[in-house]
């Protein structure tokens, strides 16, 4: 009787992600069936970290700022990184993430596990992995925080997830 192998799982090859730049708005998002757009908001709502990005998301889907709003006052998992899913439409959710204190200052740590931006992005990750999404993401948001474009590669598109940059 001939003894059965285990397979070699460490030869399977996960499949990497797309980075595309396209040349939209974020609010028309583009390519995937399920489309995550990100939004970053401070620790106490009063300041959005982009003014701008965050007051056109709540003009075409209002739904963010009574969502926001209620994470805001109730603090359940109200902390840096955390983020907050918010569905728009069947194909679109946005996604809103703690990424700056209250002073608009980044969360920004040498320790990777106490690191808001690392963390948000970890979450993010396993969202989008979990619900197969897409991320949507503006520009600005990705000039805005150092070190951002190197985790979109390292933590979303080495792990199989289409990430999508958009210009205007």
């Amino acid at each position: 009787m001939a003894l059965r192998q285990t397979p070699n799982f460490s030869l399977i090859k996960k499949p990497q992600g797309k980075l595309r730049f396209v040349e939209s708005s974020f609010l028309n998002p583009e390519y995937g069936d399920l489309k995550l757009v990100i939004v970053p908001i401070t620790k106490n709502m009063k300041q959005p970290t982009t003014e701008k990005i965050y007051s056109q998301v709540v003009k075409r889907y209002g739904q963010v700022d009574i969502r926001s709003k209620e994470w805001f006052c109730l603090e359940k998992n109200y902390k840096p990184g955390s983020i907050l899913d918010v569905a728009c439409q069947s194909d679109t959710w946005v996604i809103l993430a703690i990424l700056k204190d209250k002073d608009g200052v980044p969360y920004r740590n040498p320790d990777p596990k106490k690191d808001g931006l690392t963390i948000a992005m970890d979450n993010l990750a396993k969202f989008a992995i979990y619900n197969t999404g897409t991320v949507h993401i503006s520009n600005t948001v990705v000039s805005e925080y150092d070190g951002m474009d190197k985790l979109i590669n390292d933590m979303l598109i080495s792990q199989g997830i289409n990430v999508n940059i958009y210009t205007k």
